[in-house]
Parts: structure tokens; sequence; C-alpha cells
């Protein structure tokens, strides 16, 4: 992909990489939620929204930005 070996070995990354650092930190973030205040039922109904707002978001970029006609 690029030229200088460098850049190169920085730009390729192991798959299991996004697991190794982000399942930790959501685990620990789930359970610090549901064991929040605002208790499961919250966490979950915060959950769902904002995988909703999230989903809504990225058609809407996805769709009105980057497959729009050039002027």
């Amino acid at each position: 992909m690029f030229e200088p070996p460098l850049l190169e070995r920085m730009a390729v990354a192991h798959p299991g990489l996004p697991i190794l650092l982000y399942l930790p930190a959501g685990l620990f973030l789930v359970l610090r939620s549901a064991t929040g205040p605002r208790g499961v039922v919250a966490s979950v109904i915060l959950y769902l929204g904002g995988t909703l707002a999230w989903s809504l978001f990225e058609y809407v970029v996805h769709a009105w930005w980057l497959h729009r006609e050039p002027a």
C-alpha cells in the first residue's frame, strides 16, 4: 500500500487488535452502566436508543452525502 517500509508497517494491524482493545473496554462500560444508579433496564433502553440513533445517522450520511451528485 505504501512505498516506505515504515509507513507500510504502521498501516497494517493484526485482525484481533480491535477485539483486544474494545472488548475489555466495552465489557467494563456495560457492567458499570448496569450496576450504576439507573440500573439494567435504563442501560438497555439507552443502548438500543444509541444503536438506533447511530444507525440512522450512518444511513443519512451514506445515502445523502456519499451518494450525492456532483454539482
